[in-house]
């Protein structure tokens, strides 16, 4: 008497196979999505963080800003709050990256009485995988979006000059104010930016302005293109 088969044939293993590949394909994207969604949640969340955190300082030192990022963190354990540890944020955004965004802070110029009296915040992915969109911020608790990655194309300015130190560029990327752009291909090559890009000062639909290091480059002869990090 022959005893009976159990098992799976080939064909069936193989339709198995191809049905969890196919819901794995289907998966995968959403949860990348869901994931680069909850981090740029979290940056926006960190910069109104941050931004409550600016204003607590300037009441608690005088009327100023801090002068970095790691300045809100905790003290020591058992320390009180100083102006270089004032326990306004936690540690982990003080060290300037969290859920898979990179923070960087500008304060502005120490006015006559010695106080802080600007700052802008940049929030940028880590990598297009973990963020679509940069965030800004400054002390006017007005947060602002662009996207992480602009295409030069398109975007090579059509002049410009400097006065002092500002430089102006007529351009249609239009910035937001505080974001870092990089600028290449220029001459004279004074103004092409490098990796750390330039700060933006001031933007509008045709044009932006940043400040240079060095005055006195004069109009540009080749205009290179402009993109944001």
């Amino acid at each position: 008497m022959g005893r009976e088969s159990h098992g799976f044939s080939l064909i069936e293993l193989l339709i198995a196979a191809a049905i969890i590949l196919i819901i794995v394909a289907i998966a995968v994207p959403s949860l990348l999505h869901l994931r680069i969604a909850a981090n740029q949640a979290s940056a926006v969340s960190s910069l109104r963080t941050l931004n409550t955190a600016e204003t607590t300082y300037s009441s608690m030192f005088g009327g100023s800003f801090s002068t970095d990022i790691a300045s809100l963190g905790p003290p020591q354990p058992g320390a009180d709050p100083t102006s270089t540890a004032a326990g306004l944020i936690d540690g982990v955004l003080a060290q300037g990256a969290k859920s898979g965004y990179l923070f960087s802070y500008s304060p502005g110029v120490v006015d006559s009485t010695g106080r802080i009296t600007a700052y802008v915040v940049n929030a940028a992915p880590n990598a297009i995988s973990t963020g679509n969109y940069q965030y800004y911020t400054d002390q006017s608790g007005v947060l602002r979006r662009a996207s992480a990655s602009t295409s030069s194309a398109g975007n090579t300015p059509t002049a410009c000059s400097e006065s002092g130190n500002t430089v102006t560029v007529t351009s249609t990327l239009n910035p937001p104010v505080g974001s870092d752009i990089r600028w290449s291909g220029a001459s004279p090559a004074g103004y092409n930016s490098g990796v750390e890009g330039w700060a933006v000062t001031d933007s509008s639909s045709s044009s932006f302005s940043f400040q240079h290091p060095t005055t006195g480059l004069g109009a540009c002869t080749a205009m290179g293109s402009v993109s944001l990090p």
